[in-house]
């Protein structure tokens, strides 16, 4: 949908909403979940407990991740995206120092 067929309520939204993206990718990014993700699907619990975050927060963290396309919730597991794997160190080390870091 072009930006002219998005209705302004919608739209004023989404503007007021952007900060929200960049901050959950910054979490995902700075506590390491992201490299978490990048071999395999991982539970919830497994990617809190190795890091030692709480488990309710991070939860809606990654509920907000695949909202906006970044993360998978797929039988209790959770993995990135294609767009997600542009967050790794390893496959886009550019993009992650420079947006992230």
């Amino acid at each position: 949908m072009n930006q002219t067929q998005v209705p302004p309520r919608v739209r004023i939204w989404q503007l007021g909403l952007g900060f929200a993206n960049t901050a959950v990718l910054h979490a995902l990014v700075k506590t390491g979940i992201i490299e978490q993700m990048r071999e395999r699907p991982r539970a919830l619990s497994e990617l809190a407990g190795a890091r030692r975050l709480n488990s309710d927060v991070l939860y809606r963290v990654l509920r907000f991740a695949a909202v906006i396309g970044v993360v998978e919730h797929n039988d209790s597991q959770y993995s990135l995206t294609e767009t997600g794997t542009l967050c790794c160190s390893k496959t886009c080390p550019a993009v992650c120092i420079w947006a992230f870091r």
